[in-house]
């Protein structure tokens, strides 16, 4: 094993995160004059939907908190500093142009990726250790999950979470159909798929492209029957007769044709769009669409419930995502500067911080911002709640981002009708201990 990061798959307990606010920090501002002596510019690739640009954020049709508050706040406290905000992409793309910038020395000095690549970049010397950049109070406000670490150094804050899988569904459909509740678990799933197909209207969409989003859709299913994906020697644990039977409830619904026919290509938006033009009654997707869903003509019509739990286990699960925000600039002159950006970002004044997650549509992942009441103002953010005993967190070991997406590949080809769920499942199990073999992250 070439190294061995210090978190794994992660349960949240709902205690710890709404319990343990009340020793929560008070942060204080960043000084009203820059600590940096010199002129330095600084190029930040941030996700489009924390409003990287002053346009109006899709999902809420406002300018974000970003744009309006937090540039303004650090503009002036560091009036000799050159920002050049750039959005960043996301998903595979994201990933494989963000480490050949790396290897090529061209990435940007702050940049937002998903939590879970963390150990990848670490791996090849990417991100600068954070531990002594950043405030201790900042640090030990976190919760553990959230606080990416590699070899034992901190690579990333995670500035908040969402659930990846939920069940968004048209409780008028529900009820037409005879339903007075959402199902409750995988054979209800495959029930109510079939009933609400009417038409060109299809009963669910998921996602099923190559890339994470279908991973960890169907990580909210995996979490109810398993406790490892991937462990902390970059072993994979997937080969087993939970994932052969999440690809068949989802494959049987494809090839019934109660999921739409492209669903194979979909990624998240093309679901979430497809559920805004009323042609699926139901769709697994992310608790953070819920800014978007609120702006919808059909928005109350619309209901969302946890994943429809295991019938053999009965266990509720989600799986709960991030994105970091980490320093990848080595420039001395640049590194205090950049500490004060990720700082701020990171939830170093706390009304800016509420305001980015509003915006999101996420979760606090610290303990002073747990119990604000804007995280329970509606019925929806209830629910939401109601998933943190259950979620989990996927592992931040250098081997998950190849792991997730062959155990994809296996799905898609299950979907396809190219091979079994067993032998899908078994074969990428295969490929990715070929690649943690190669790249040196397996040494037994």
């Amino acid at each position: 094993m070439a190294s061995r990061p210090d978190l794994m798959a992660t349960r949240l307990d709902r205690r710890s995160l709404l319990a343990a606010t009340g020793a929560g920090w008070a942060a204080t501002a960043i000084p009203a004059t820059s600590r940096a002596q010199e002129d330095v510019s600084l190029r930040v690739s941030l996700q489009p939907f924390w409003g990287p640009t002053e346009e109006p954020l899709d999902r809420t049709g406002q300018p974000s908190t970003f744009s309006t508050q937090l540039l303004p706040t650090y503009r002036e406290a560091h009036p000799n500093v050159q920002l050049a905000i750039e959005a960043a992409v996301g998903g595979t793309e994201a990933r494989t142009r963000y480490l050949l910038e790396c290897r090529q020395n061209a990435q940007a000095d702050i940049i937002q990726l998903d939590g879970y690549w963390m150990a990848e970049f670490g791996a090849i010397g990417c991100t600068t250790p954070l531990d002594d950049l950043l405030p201790e109070e900042l640090i030990a406000d976190y919760f553990e999950p959230f606080v990416a670490r590699y070899n034992g150094q901190i690579v990333g804050l995670i500035n908040g979470t969402a659930f990846n899988s939920m069940l968004w569904y048209r409780e008028d459909w529900l009820e037409e159909a005879g339903f007075s509740e959402p199902p409750q678990d995988w054979n209800d799933l495959a029930t109510y798929a079939e009933a609400l197909t009417v038409g060109d209207r299809f009963g669910l969409a998921f996602p099923g492209s190559r890339t994470e989003a279908t991973s960890v859709v169907n990580l909210g299913f995996y979490w109810q029957e398993q406790d490892i994906f991937v462990d902390d020697d970059n072993r994979p644990a997937f080969n087993n007769e939970t994932s052969a039977t999440i690809f068949n409830l989802l494959g049987d619904i494809f090839k019934a044709g109660w999921a739409p026919r492209d669903a194979i290509n979909m990624a998240y938006e093309d679901v979430e769009q497809l559920f805004y033009a009323e042609q699926a009654a139901m769709i697994l997707h992310g608790s953070f669409i819920a800014p978007a869903v609120r702006q919808q003509p059909i928005a109350d019509r619309v209901g969302l419930s946890p994943n429809p739990v295991s019938p053999t286990t009965g266990r509720r699960a989600t799986n709960a995502g991030g994105w970091g925000i980490s320093i990848m600039t080595k420039d001395e002159a640049k590194l205090q500067p950049a500490a004060d950006f990720v700082t701020l970002f990171a939830g170093g004044d706390p009304e800016i911080m509420l305001g980015q997650l509003a915006d999101a549509g996420y979760l606090p992942t610290q303990r002073s911002l747990a119990d604000n009441p804007q995280f329970t103002e509606t019925a929806w953010d209830e629910i939401i709640l109601s998933e943190l005993p259950n979620a989990r967190t996927r592992p931040i070991v250098e081997i998950y981002p190849d792991a997730s997406l062959e155990w994809t590949t296996a799905f898609q080809e299950v979907l396809s009708g190219q091979k079994d769920a067993a032998t899908a499942v078994g074969e990428a199990e295969q490929r990715t201990i070929a690649l943690a073999e190669d790249r040196g992250y397996l040494t037994q």
